[in-house]
């Protein structure tokens, strides 16, 4: 479940001299800047605009923006072009960005590990592989004779990627089936090998 909500904090206050349009009591109306925010699991994500209110400290009138008097107004745009928006509510943006970067160099060193093993495949070695027709099963290497690789397919497939590591355990057919390790590597570019496993 993913708690995503909204919060306001003031970011500036501040007396002006426009009279009250209630009391009409000037230098007594306070307006007051909130910066709206999204948050995510209550981390910061996103700034989402500015809102104000005005009081009056005399009568204790309170208006929306929306409610405020032309010099109300006026003041309140002046005020909100100054407010400035803190750096700290773009941290679950910087945060999702870091978590996307590291997932990109994460994977490209898999694949560099991977490319690695499977230019030289050994005896045990398991590797994932995406069928024809989407499903995800294992092939074990059974043994590596010069340039052919000996191998035994899974007895089970998977409907899903994450359900590879399931089948470990499960059982592998006697058949053999022969692979040059050149073939094994232009299965691992096109992308039907997509990984090795090597204890």
């Amino acid at each position: 479940m993913i708690i995503i909500g909204h919060k306001s904090i003031p970011l500036v206050k501040e007396i002006i001299n426009a009279p009250c349009p209630n009391c009409g009591t000037s230098y007594n109306t306070e307006i007051t800047v909130f910066q709206k925010y999204v948050h995510v699991f209550w981390i910061p994500y996103l700034p989402a605009g500015k809102t104000g209110v005005s009081e009056c400290h005399h009568c204790h009138q309170m208006l929306k923006h929306r409610e405020m008097t032309s010099s109300l107004l006026l003041a309140y745009k002046d005020l909100k072009a100054k407010a400035k928006i803190p750096l700290w509510m773009f941290s679950g943006l910087v945060l999702m960005l870091l978590l996307i970067v590291y997932g990109v160099n994460e994977n490209k060193k898999k694949k560099a590990i991977n490319a690695q093993l499977i230019s030289s495949p050994k005896g045990g070695d398991l590797l994932e592989v995406k069928t024809d027709s989407s499903q995800y099963t294992l092939y074990k290497v059974y043994q590596v004779h010069g340039d052919s690789v000996l191998l035994r397919a899974n007895n089970y497939q998977s409907d899903t990627e994450s359900g590879i590591r399931e089948l470990r355990d499960s059982a592998y057919s006697e058949e053999i089936r022969f692979l040059s390790k050149t073939d094994l590597k232009k299965l691992f570019e096109k992308g039907t090998v997509i990984g090795v496993e090597r204890e």
